[in-house]
């Protein structure tokens, strides 16, 4: 099923469960994270 590059059912769980990992603990202290960019226009390139 991994053929053309995707990921494989059981990373993609592992990555699922990151994100809602950080999503739970971003909803039990948001005050943590700023609101605002760190970084000003144009000093992050690809």
């Amino acid at each position: 099923m991994a053929e053309r590059g995707d990921m494989d059912p059981e990373e993609f769980r592992r990555h699922a469960h990151r994100v809602a990992d950080w999503i739970a603990d971003y909803f039990a202290a948001p005050d943590r994270y700023p609101v605002l960019a760190q970084v000003a226009p144009g000093d992050i390139r690809a």
